[in-house]
């Protein structure tokens, strides 16, 4: 997995640092996506190796073109948020609808993310949702919790009808996202208590199923 950050107090030279940059590189050469990108991470935080931008964003840039959907999710990121490239918020989305066009569970989830709280052009709460329900049916557990946390708001509202379904749905996911190893969800569901749905009706919050 690539990391964005770089630890505090950690040797960024050691000697493990500098035997993963070299697997990396010798990965890399031959094209491999997510290899690449951990190269240009390495460049780009000093990772066994000198610091150096221009040769971290030629990194990326491979990554980019070896055509690895999760390497668009990675650019996606990146210039959405201004993190190591600079910020581009059309070239942050597109690289995200990339990702989504070819089906990557995590592009659904970030995408979703940004299009619900309008850190791109313009909001769109509604794409959201359909883009966390698309998410959640392939399995990605985050994208299950916000479907879970949408839903339960929409069970809340005095002036929608189905209630009890909303939640009933809302519950499915919650409890599948912790299935799913979700620490939020399991959370959430150890904590218990009850929530009072817009018709007025109270319901438990939902339990983790009895194991066979």
């Amino acid at each position: 997995a690539v990391s964005l950050d770089a630890e505090a107090g950690t040797d960024l030279n050691c000697e493990a640092a500098k035997q993963a940059f070299k697997y990396y590189v010798m990965a890399a050469v031959y094209g491999h996506a997510a290899s690449c990108a951990n190269v240009g991470m390495c460049y780009t935080y000093g990772r066994g190796v000198a610091q150096n931008k221009e040769l971290a964003n030629l990194w990326m840039d491979a990554a980019l073109c070896a055509n690895s959907t999760r390497n668009w999710v990675l650019f996606g990121i990146l210039h959405g948020d201004g993190i190591i490239l600079p910020e581009n918020k059309a070239y942050g989305q597109a690289y995200l609808e990339a990702a989504v066009e070819n089906g990557d569970p995590q592009a659904y989830l970030e995408l979703g993310l940004r299009l619900k709280h309008g850190q791109f052009e313009s909001d769109d709460p509604l794409r959201a949702v359909t883009l966390f329900r698309e998410g959640a049916n392939l399995g990605e557990s985050y994208c299950m919790l916000e479907l879970f946390e949408g839903l339960l708001e929409a069970a809340r509202d005095p002036d929608l009808l189905d209630h009890e379904d909303l939640y009933e749905e809302a519950s499915k996911w919650l409890v599948e996202s912790a299935i799913r190893g979700n620490d939020v969800a399991k959370s959430l569901i150890e904590r218990g208590g009850v929530v009072q749905l817009g018709n007025g009706a109270v319901m438990n919050m939902p339990k983790m199923p009895a194991l066979q």
